[in-house]
C-alpha cells in the first residue's frame, strides 16, 4: 500500500502544472513524497497493531475485575474521567506541534535543496555566512518545536501516574474497609492493585503511541492535500496528428503568472507553415512565455491560440470539392424545373 501510494504521488507530480512548481520549493515535494509516506508507513508497522493488542488488554483486564468485584472496579473507573480529559487534552495539543514539526522540516528540506542545487550562487556571492545564519534560525525552530512536544510529555506522564496513585488509594482506603466486613476478600484486594497496574500501563503505552499516530495522521493529511491539488492541463482536444503542419496563431493573448501582473498584454501574431519566426527582446519581455504557452506549460488568461491544419493534399482537395458540389446543385435545380 505504501508503495502504490508513492507512486500515485509522484505521477500526481508528474501531472501538474508548471505553475505548482514555480511556486513550490522541490523539497516540499521531495518530502511529501519520502519522509510525510515514511511517516505513515510507521502508523501500520508500529502504530495501529499495538494500539489494537492494547485495547485487547484493557478490555481483558476490566472484564476480569468487574467478575472480582465490580465494586471496587466502579471506584477504580471513577478516576477515568480525569484520565480520559487528560488524553484528549495532550491528544490536541500533540497534534498542533507535530504539525509544527512537520512544517519545520518541510522548511529545512526546501533550504537545503535550494542551497545545495545553488551553492555556485552562494559561494560567487560569498553569502556563506548569510546562509548559514538563516540555516541556523530554521534548525533552532525545528528544534523548538520537537522540545515543545516533548514538553506535552513530561507533562502528561506524571498526571497519568497521580491519576493511577489516587485510584489505587481509593481501591486500598474501600477495599479495606470491604474487607474487614467479608464483603471482599483478602486475595481480591491483593490482586486489584496488580489489576490498576496492568490498566494503566497500556493506557500510557497507548498515550505514548500517540506519538507515532499523530506524526503520521498530519504527514498523511499533508500527501492527502498533495493529492487533493488540482492544478492540472486538463486535455479537451480530439485531434491527435501524428505530425504537425500548419499554421500557428496568437489570438490577443493575455498572460499573468502572478494574477494582475501581466507578463504578456495582447499578443497577436502569426506563423505560418515552414515559416521561422524570431522573437528579440530584453530579459522579461516574453519570450520564454511565448514558447511555455505555445507547449501549453501554461494557459492564457485572455485570447487564445490556435493551430489550423492546411497541408498541401487539402488544398488540392479544396477546388474539387468546390466542382462537385457546384454540379450537385445545378443538377437539383434542373431536375426540380
Amino acid at each position: 500500500m505504501i508503495r502504490d501510494l508513492r507512486v500515485r504521488v509522484f505521477n500526481h507530480i508528474n501531472s501538474l502544472r508548471l505553475s505548482y512548481f514555480d511556486k513550490t520549493p522541490v523539497g516540499t515535494s521531495t518530502t511529501r513524497t519520502i519522509n510525510d509516506i515514511e511517516k505513515v508507513n510507521e502508523i501500520f508497522t508500529q502504530g495501529i497493531i499495538n494500539i489494537i493488542a492494547d485495547v485487547l488488554t484493557v478490555v481483558a483486564v476490566l472484564g476480569i475485575m468487574f467478575y472480582s468485584s465490580w465494586r471496587l472496579t466502579l471506584i477504580v473507573l471513577s478516576t477515568f474521567p480525569f484520565l480520559v480529559l487528560a488524553s484528549y487534552v495532550f491528544k490536541e495539543k500533540v497534534k498542533v506541534s507535530f504539525q509544527r514539526v512537520r512544517n519545520e522540516i518541510t522548511k529545512m528540506n526546501a533550504f537545503l535543496q535550494e542551497r545545495i542545487s545553488g551553492m555556485r550562487t552562494v559561494q560567487i556571492f560569498n553569502a556563506e555566512k548569510q546562509e548559514m545564519e538563516k540555516f541556523k534560525k530554521i534548525n533552532r525552530d525545528y528544534t523548538q518545536a520537537n522540545l515543545d512536544s516533548i514538553l506535552y510529555y513530561a507533562v502528561f506522564y506524571p498526571v497519568v501516574e497521580i491519576i493511577a496513585a489516587i485510584a489505587l488509594g481509593l481501591v486500598v482506603w474501600y477495599g479495606a474497609g470491604q474487607a474487614l466486613e467479608g464483603k471482599v476478600t483478602l486475595g481480591i484486594l491483593i490482586a486489584f492493585p496488580i489489576y490498576l497496574s496492568m490498566l494503566t500501563r497500556p493506557i500510557r503505552v497507548l498515550a505514548d503511541k500517540f506519538n507515532t499516530l499523530q506524526m503520521g495522521l498530519v504527514a498523511a493529511q499533508r500527501v492527502f492535500d498533495l493529492l487533493d491539488t488540482k492544478d492540472q492541463v486538463e486535455p479537451s482536444g480530439q485531434l491527435r496528428p501524428k505530425s504537425f503542419q500548419g499554421e500557428v496563431i496568437f489570438d490577443h493573448v493575455w498572460f499573468a503568472y502572478h494574477q494582475d501582473e501581466h507578463v504578456l498584454k495582447d499578443v497577436s501574431l502569426q506563423i505560418k507553415s515552414s515559416e521561422t519566426l524570431a522573437i528579440v527582446g530584453s530579459t522579461g519581455s516574453g519570450k520564454t512565455t511565448i514558447i511555455s504557452l505555445l507547449n501549453r506549460f501554461y494557459d492564457v488568461n485572455k485570447g487564445a491560440i490556435w493551430w489550423i491544419r492546411l497541408t498541401l493534399k487539402t488544398m488540392n482537395c479544396l477546388p474539387i470539392a468546390i466542382i462537385l458540389l457546384w454540379c450537385c446543385r445545378m443538377y437539383f435545380c434542373f431536375r426540380v424545373v
